[in-house]
């Protein structure tokens, strides 16, 4: 890995007055004109460590994407695709202050940083001049006594192929961080579907999951507005999305195997935190139209599932029919219950009993009117300025933190309703959020 200029300040927001002392290490990613930085905000201590770096020369990635792929195959745009490979996606920090950074939202960056907090020195995984760029997962993962972290790579060459049809599959390598040396070794590889979202390490560092975070439309939508052609999004609603599955990998027997989720973008995952074979996948059910929009295609889903000898079978689901584009979930225990809190487009906050899968309660940040599918089957997304895409339970089950595009509000789970107190983000101008948050160390 290169090394790279880091800075660093520290911000105390001890003066705010009624934010309660909630233990909750809320990790966040921003960008802004000179390029990228990233909070740790401690809301236990009330302050906020950020990290920042220069922006990345994407050049020589952008030229090849831009030669290999036929115009009408990019998902979004070509402009959109560039624009992901820049976008940082979520920050994971180690309990001795390593913190890793990947980039892509929608789809995948070629680069992620890791960062030493204590020694003050940043470094980023990027392939030289003379070797082909590589994509990365969006988020990788952290096993359970933190000597590594993982992630997933796999050739532009490779996505460029797959979007022009000439292939269906990818070199998928698997490789590692050793957190103490900072060394990568590359330690599988395998053939699977590109645009992988995230891998995650079983509590018992037995398996890995992932997924590819795939929501291609089987008809792609019109180059056009909704408005301008609602036939042709009708079109693209009513033959679907092309169904994804979820990748189990045995890291003893290096066997891996696939399911396909019941809902057709698969993305993020959480283990259970009791059991090491159950974890939570959540399923999308939106895609992306050229303009670019987030285009929601009907109701999603949190998944469960468990790992047994050979396979990964789904043993449970919530979909009640108006959960949409679920941004994030997190498996958290209240009075010995699983939670899972799980955001709700574009105002709900919905807490689901992870045993029986069924909703335990319903919460509303704001007051916002039904979605509309009427004109074609889909919706477009609203992006109201308070909708939350990041929310971080505290560590005794007992607050729940959420973060819009504005400030920061905590919902009090034993008294079931949203404090008053807030918090601004502390953003300096030019500023704004990208990706979401994941509880600090997972």
């Amino acid at each position: 890995m290169k090394q790279i200029e880091l800075g660093h300040e520290t911000i105390s927001f001890q003066d705010i007055e009624n934010i309660p002392e909630i233990d909750v290490q809320f990790g966040a990613c921003r960008s802004y004109p000179d390029g990228h930085f990233f909070d740790i905000i401690d809301f236990k201590k009330k302050g906020i460590e950020r990290w920042s770096v220069p922006h990345l020369d994407v050049s020589r990635a952008e030229k090849q994407i831009r030669a290999k792929v036929k115009s009408e195959n990019f998902p979004g745009s070509a402009d959109f695709f560039v624009k992901e490979m820049l976008s940082t996606h979520v920050l994971q920090v180690s309990p001795k202050g390593k913190l890793f950074v990947n980039r892509g939202n929608f789809l995948n960056g070629t680069s992620f940083y890791m960062i030493d907090t204590e020694k003050n020195e940043a470094f980023v995984m990027m392939e030289e001049d003379d070797e082909e760029p590589m994509f990365y997962t969006c988020t990788g993962g952290f096993d359970s006594d933190y000597s590594h972290w993982y992630f997933v790579r796999w050739p532009l060459s490779d996505s460029a192929a797959i979007m022009n049809g000439e292939t269906d599959v990818a070199k998928c390598e698997i490789g590692a961080v050793e957190l103490e040396t900072g060394n990568v070794e590359i330690f599988h590889t395998l053939e699977n579907d590109d645009r992988i979202h995230q891998i995650t390490v079983s509590p018992d560092n037995r398996y890995l999951v992932f997924t590819s975070f795939k929501s291609d439309m089987r008809v792609r939508y019109p180059r056009a507005a909704m408005t301008e052609d609602p036939e042709g999004y009708r079109r693209s609603h009513e033959a679907g999305i092309i169904p994804k599955s979820v990748v189990t990998l045995d890291m003893q027997t290096k066997e891996h195997w696939t399911t396909e989720v019941p809902f057709p973008v698969s993305a993020h995952m959480e283990f259970d935190l009791h059991d090491p074979t159950v974890f939570y996948v959540s399923g999308h059910n939106f895609s992306i139209s050229y303009k670019p929009e987030v285009i929601i295609e009907g109701d999603g889903a949190i998944i469960k599932m468990q790992i047994q000898d050979g396979a990964t079978p789904v043993i449970g689901q919530y979909a009640p029919g108006d959960l949409f584009r679920v941004s994030q979930h997190v498996p958290f225990s209240y009075n010995g219950k699983t939670i899972i809190t799980v955001t709700n487009t574009p105002n709900k906050l919905d807490l689901v009993d992870g045993e029986t899968m069924t909703l335990w309660r319903r919460e509303e940040l704001f007051p916002y009117p039904p979605l509309d599918f009427s004109l074609t089957g889909s919706s477009v997304s609203p992006m109201p300025s308070q909708a939350f895409f990041s929310i971080n339970p505290s560590s005794d089950g007992k607050y729940i933190v959420l973060e819009t595009s504005e400030k920061f509000h905590f919902y009090d789970v034993e008294a079931g309703d949203f404090l008053e107190a807030t918090m601004q983000r502390f953003l300096p101008d030019g500023a704004g959020g990208t990706g979401h948050t994941r509880i600090v160390g997972r």
